[in-house]
């Protein structure tokens, strides 16, 4: 999900600066600002920040708040000399660097009374020019997004209807084959969700003609088989059932995470929260689990979520600080500064010794961000299958209709060098059905072989 929405959120953007202004004089915050990257330009002024969405042919406000309202955020912040800062998210893994304006642009000025606007042609410029300054995989698509423009702009005129327009910007994002791309609107939601991975293939084999295999359904089916034929009594779950553990097989450990995001059901709990309780479910399976002599991690299912839930489970598997990746994000012809993320390694419990990491082809986003971390670890060994190869945080986008795009706009680079957008993360040892497999059968052979590599250790 990452979460299959993992966006820069202006809330926690707004909280992070205002809190800064708290503690530091706040004239030096007041004026305007411009992101590397990310298409965002703030106006800080007399306690409140706008907060707005910008491309080369528009300026839109996202949203005005109060310094109030966001005392109670717990963020990082750096104000520069050079009239520069940088802020992280509120439990996040991402800087967000800025840039001194000398003004807000006219059209920025005129966003902050300006209505919602309708006009089909506006909106489908933004939508373009949204795209082509921010997303940053055309070529790993081979998409030529020039001759997207070209084909399209001539199809939307002042007499386009919502329906037509929302039916061509459809068409349009199916082009890019991309799961972290998505258009929401008229209480409609168009994406491309993305080819079928294995478990949803076996699962749609054996459903009645017209029933769809989902991510929930697989779940359902898988977790009960692990359970009876391995964990048996030792089963336990936490979590609302989103982490099941036990044993194997003797001396075997087994973990397995359904998403890395809904874990807290209270709305007003924070990602640092939701890591708090990450780290204390782990350190539970890992006491629990005490004396194991392998560990069987299981993300074949994982939809995603958030990285730093995935970093923080991650984490509970090495005893050293590692790099997990870099990452860096579409900035107009360039790309932002690279950045460095390392995998937490201050757990209370840690396991370290030998990994098998299942993955499939229905791994996808955040829990690719988890296979990213799992890669870099020298115990660890992963089975299955390539992952989606959907990676990118997705970026948000308004459009002046009120329409929300997203889209990937950053490039994550695993420790060996290679960006997998597109591709999916290899595994160490490949394993794909067998002719007359069934998703029990599959599920099975996966366990029974990661039995196996452990108890060869």
């Amino acid at each position: 999900m990452k979460l299959t929405s993992k966006s820069a959120c202006s809330g926690l953007l707004l909280a992070s600066i205002l809190s800064l202004g708290i503690q530091a004089n706040p004239l030096k915050m007041d004026g305007v600002w411009a992101s590397d990257g990310y298409g965002r330009v703030l106006e800080i002024k007399d306690g409140n920040v706008n907060v707005f969405g910008v491309t080369n042919v528009s300026c839109l406000l996202r949203e005005s708040q109060s310094s109030i309202e966001f005392q109670r955020q717990i963020n990082r912040v750096n104000l520069s000399e050079e009239n520069r800062f940088s802020y992280y998210d509120e439990g996040g893994i991402t800087r967000y660097d800025f840039s001194r304006l000398e003004h807000l642009s006219d059209a920025c000025v005129e966003a902050t009374d300006a209505e919602s606007n309708s006009d089909p042609g506006a909106n489908f410029e933004v939508f373009w020019h949204s795209f082509n300054e921010n997303y940053a995989f055309f070529d790993t698509h081979d998409v030529d997004w020039t001759a997207v423009y070209e084909e399209y702009r001539p199809r939307v005129s002042v007499e386009t209807s919502d329906e037509d327009l929302y039916a061509i910007l459809t068409e349009i994002i199916k082009l890019l084959d991309d799961s972290h791309v998505s258009l929401q609107g008229n209480d409609l939601t168009a994406s491309y969700s993305g080819h079928p991975g294995t478990l949803a293939n076996l699962l749609q084999d054996e459903l009645p003609e017209g029933d769809k295999a989902t991510r929930e359904k697989y779940i359902t089916i898988a977790k009960p088989i692990i359970a009876g034929r391995y964990l048996k009594e030792s089963h336990r779950q936490a979590v609302g059932g989103q982490f099941t553990w036990g044993w194997a097989a003797e001396g075997i450990g087994y973990l397995s995470i359904d998403y890395m995001a809904g874990y807290i059901a209270d709305e007003n709990a924070t990602l640092r929260d939701s890591q708090h309780l990450v780290d204390a479910t782990m350190d539970r399976v890992i006491k629990e689990l005490e004396g194991a002599k392998g560990f069987i991690v299981d993300a074949r299912w994982n939809g995603g979520g958030y990285d730093s839930n995935a970093l923080h489970i991650a984490g509970h598997f090495t005893d050293s600080q590692l790099l997990a990746f870099t990452k860096r994000a579409r900035n107009g012809d360039l790309l932002t500064a690279e950045q460095e993320i390392f995998i937490p390694w201050h757990a209370v419990e840690k396991f370290d010794g030998p990994v098998v990491f299942l993955c499939s082809s229905d791994t996808l986003s955040a829990a690719e961000i988890f296979s990213l971390a799992m890669m870099a670890m020298p115990n660890v060994t992963s089975l299955g299958e390539p992952t989606v190869g959907a990676l990118s945080d997705t970026h948000i986008v308004d459009l002046p209709n009120g329409w929300r795009l997203s889209m990937s706009n950053e490039v994550y680079k695993a420790v060996d060098g290679i960006v997998y957008e597109g591709q999916g993360i290899p595994v160490d040892i490949h394993m794909v059905p067998q002719e007359g497999s069934t998703l029990e059968s599959y599920i099975n052979r996966g366990m029974d072989k990661a039995i196996a590599l452990l108890q060869e250790h």
